[in-house]
């Protein structure tokens, strides 16, 4: 930097010794002001300079804040700032975009470490971790402005490139070109676990847990234009340091078991964080894409498309952070695979929801009178229903109880489900598919996603498998569990294990606030959230979705309503014990009309609409009036979900709308869309007849892209929109307490597009 002591002569020399004019410590004498600087106005010229250069320093810092808020907020803003001060003054900017500003900050800091002269294993380990934490917030900014594999995405379709199959065999993985990372990914080693204060701060409802020190290996890229940071093992580490510059990918490999990298990359490649290896067949002529038809502006509300989703909408959602793939493991030893874990059992549960709604829907009759004794059919499904969403909430529950809240998103396109598709983490595998209820249903699919199924012998299974510690080997290498009840026995181990060797860092402060804790959805069926805070209430938590579901007692028909606080006669039955009388019909389907005495079985075509399309798809149904309200249902089911999503980024001490309007607004519009939304609009689809094979279809349960165009408003404009459309097909929709009247009733502004 020059001297702002020395007088300048040419232009360069000239704003040189500005900018040290104004980044110096000191401002320069006053004579060289004078001999520099015109003279002009009430101020003298060091004046003049003065405050310009306290607003220019000001601006720079405020720029650094918004940069570094975690580091700000590990350091205090007197500390920062110094730090921020003795920086500007000795890398001063070199670029006219603030946005490059930080660049060398993490830099600077390692090189004028006190203890810098020192061995490395010599050094403070504070030291090494607010250096962690500004490497990681600078390399947050870096790839929040990169090309994303959004930009990917829009280019490949554009251009018309083909995309390789899900099924892509092994050997395209491995021993063809290898994949390549995304041109957002970065690779981090820290010293300390500095991303979850990270998340933390930025998300800013919670005062973080000061960081762990422990070796970290990290993952940071973008998707859907958020930063997602993933946290590896040393040898997932290598090997995405090392495909860039293999041959193939089993070269990159090492010695990890093929299976097991192949599984790493195809996860990889899902979550965007390299670009799938080329498709190995011949690809078809490149064909000019259609030219999309200009956009005017308007003057009021443009009509949404009921089109089917092609990608993940860019909402204003909390931070994220994906878990690595769940691989199959004899005890849980890591906090990471424990994470996985319960993402994955989070998963199984979000799987059978819409299997059981669909079958639900498909009753034509609504069951019982309200004078019968009898439960019937359809309550029984909807309790089903109802505690297999109480199971979602409490897995994630126990997820944001042990500090993984950000781990998990219900409003994502890799978390929503698509049918047909086999039940995760279950051996044999078990097809899922979206159906009307039949005896044959109940008997193939339901009882087997409830049955307490017993670890299979090796003899039993096909060639080339095997069964060690619960866990099916396929070829020598790790493959699934054998039952959906080894995984959460896992989980539970997993927690006692780790929890007892303090490497739970349990959210003991706003806990409360950041899960959900209050049951009013929950009419029909038993158990109640449980706030999860140590390892007593994550157990009862996990307790509640085995005893009510796939890990019961085989030999007990009933379980407490609440498995926390069992008492006499206050019982129900379980999910397995609920279909076998449902099969037996005990649970029936009630009277169908006015005229007829008898009760009528689940096959019988007057009580079930059995022409519905199996796993109908809206995408399937484009150009038919009907595919305006499938794209209604399908938009209001992933409200519901981002709904959700905002109340675990929502913390709030007392519900009431006094204390804290937002969260309970949240709380009545979430009901509000299940009962006033979602049922009516399954109902009229399953009720019109089609011109097709399949006379009438079901809602399709499948994620809906929201606009992210300013000008259609937010999640309820754009679903008013939606609905505004199917009226003049679907008159029925509108009306004093219709579908139209309900969505207007929502909160407008919370949940913005």
């Amino acid at each position: 930097m020059a001297d702002p002591a020395r007088v300048p002569g040419a232009l360069a020399e000239l704003q040189s010794w500005f900018q040290a004019a104004l980044l110096a410590a000191d401002p320069p004498e006053p004579g060289a002001a004078r001999r520099v600087l015109a003279v002009g106005g009430a101020l003298d010229p060091r004046a003049c300079l003065d405050l310009y250069r306290t607003s220019y320093r000001t601006r720079l810092i405020e720029s650094l804040r918004t940069m570094y808020p975690a580091l700000r907020l590990l350091l205090g803003d007197d500390l920062f700032d110094r730090f921020c001060a003795e920086y500007l003054h000795a890398c001063p900017p070199r670029s006219w975009a603030l946005a490059r500003l930080g660049d060398r900050f993490a830099d600077h800091l390692e090189r004028h470490r006190p203890d810098a002269h020192l061995a490395p294993a010599a050094r403070e380990r504070w030291i090494d971790l607010l250096v962690d934490l500004a490497h990681l917030e600078q390399t947050y900014g870096e790839v929040l402005d990169a090309e994303g594999t959004e930009e990917l995405a829009g280019r490949a379709e554009r251009d018309g490139a083909e995309q390789p199959p899900a099924d892509l065999p092994d050997a395209a993985w491995l021993d063809g070109a290898p994949p390549t990372p995304a041109p957002c990914l970065r690779l981090l080693r820290t010293r300390a676990v500095v991303h979850p204060y990270l998340l933390a701060a930025r998300r800013g409802t919670t005062a973080p847990d000061r960081p762990r020190y422990r070796p970290t290996h990290l993952a940071v890229s973008r998707r859907d234009y958020t930063v997602v940071l993933r946290e590896l093992s040393p040898d997932q580490y290598a090997v995405l340091r090392a495909l860039p510059h293999a041959a193939t990918a089993r070269e990159a490999l090492g010695a990890v078991p093929v299976a097991r990298g192949a599984r790493w990359l195809r996860a990889w490649s899902a979550a965007g964080l390299l670009t799938p290896p080329p498709v190995p067949h011949h690809r078809p002529p490149h064909t000019p894409a259609t030219p999309r038809a200009h956009r005017h502006p308007r003057k009021d509300a443009r009509p949404v498309t009921a089109t089917a989703p092609t990608q993940a909408p860019r909402l204003a959602a909390p931070p994220f952070t994906p878990p690595e793939p769940l691989v199959p493991t004899r005890r849980i030893e890591t906090y990471e695979e424990l994470v996985s874990h319960l993402h994955a059992a989070a998963k199984v549960e979000m799987c059978t929801i819409g299997p059981y709604l669909y079958a639900a829907y498909s009753i034509k009759t609504r069951g019982y009178s309200q004078w019968s004794p009898g439960i019937g059919a359809l309550r029984t499904l909807l309790g089903i229903a109802v505690e297999e969403m109480l199971h979602l909430c409490l897995a994630r529950n126990v997820l944001v109880g042990i500090g993984a809240g950000d781990r998990i998103r219900f409003c994502d396109a890799t978390f929503v489900p698509t049918f047909p598709s086999d039940l995760p983490h279950r051996h044999p595998a078990l097809p899922l598919a979206l159906g009307p209820l039949s005896t044959d249903l109940v008997r193939r699919t339901f009882l087997e996603i409830e049955k307490p199924h017993k670890v299979p012998a090796s003899d039993d299974l096909p060639a080339g498998q095997e069964v060690a510690d619960g866990i099916v080997h396929k070829d020598g290498d790790v493959w699934e569990y054998a039952t959906i009840g080894e995984l959460y026995r896992r989980v539970i181990e997993g927690i006692k294990h780790l929890d007892g060797k303090g490497e739970i860092p349990w959210n003991t402060d706003g806990a409360r606030g950041c899960q959900y804790n209050r049951g009013f959805w929950n009419e029909y069926g038993g158990g109640k959230p449980v706030i999860v805070t140590d390892q007593k209430t994550a157990l009862q938590a996990l307790n509640i979705i085995i005893d009510q579901g796939e890990g019961a007692d085989p030999s007990k028909g009933t379980v407490p309503k609440n498995p926390n606080n069992p008492r006499p006669g206050l019982e129900e039955y379980t999910h397995f014990e609920r279909f076998n009388r449902m099969l037996r019909h005990i649970e029936g389907i009630g009277i169908v009309d006015g005229t007829r005495e008898a009760e009528v079985n689940i096959d019988s075509d007057l009580a079930v609409e059995q022409t519905l399309a199996t796993s109908p798809h809206l995408k399937d149904y484009e150009g038919l009036p009907i595919a305006r309200p499938l794209a209604l249902f399908n938009a209001a089911f992933t409200y519901m979900l981002r709904l959700l999503d905002q109340l675990y980024a929502t913390p709030v001490a007392d519900a009431r709308w006094v204390n804290d309007p937002k969260r309970y607004h949240m709380e009545r519009v979430f009901i509000a869309v299940m009962q006033g939304v979602l049922y009516p609009v399954a109902d009229l689809l399953v009720s019109t007849p089609l011109p097709m094979k399949h006379a009438r279809v079901g809602p399709p349960f499948e994620f809906y892209a929201f606009s992210t165009d300013p000008r259609d408003g937010d999640m309820r404009d754009q679903l008013i929109a939606l609905c505004q459309r199917a009226l003049p097909d679907f008159p029925q929709l509108g009306g004093d307490d219709g579908v139209l009247r309900q969505i207007d009733l929502l909160v407008p502004g919370l949940l913005p597009a």
